[in-house]
C-alpha cells in the first residue's frame, strides 16, 4: 500500500529572536498542528549573497516569474 503525503507550501515566515528557554509569545498564538521551525543564520555566504544580487536584478530587469509560476515549477520538480 503507498500512502500519499499532501504537503503544502505557504509563503508565510515569521522571524523570531528566541533566548533558547522560555517558548516566544509568536509561538503560543499559533493553533495546534505541525510547524517546521529552522533556525536562520545571521549571515549569508558569499554564494548566497550574490546569488540574491543575481536575482535582484533580474526581477530588475523584468526577467522575474509570479509567485504562481516559481512555486508551479518547484511542484513539477518535487513530483520527478
Amino acid at each position: 500500500m503507498v500512502r500519499r503525503r499532501v504537503v503544502r507550501y505557504t509563503a508565510h515566515v515569521t522571524i523570531i529572536d528566541w533566548n533558547g528557554a522560555d517558548v516566544p509569545s509568536e509561538l503560543r498564538g499559533l493553533p495546534a498542528g505541525k510547524y517546521i521551525i529552522q533556525r536562520a543564520d545571521d549571515t549569508l555566504t558569499p554564494e548566497e549573497e550574490q546569488g540574491l544580487v543575481i536575482a535582484l536584478e533580474s526581477v530588475r530587469t523584468g526577467r522575474g516569474v509570479s509567485h504562481d509560476a516559481a512555486r508551479e515549477r518547484l511542484l513539477q520538480r518535487a513530483r520527478r
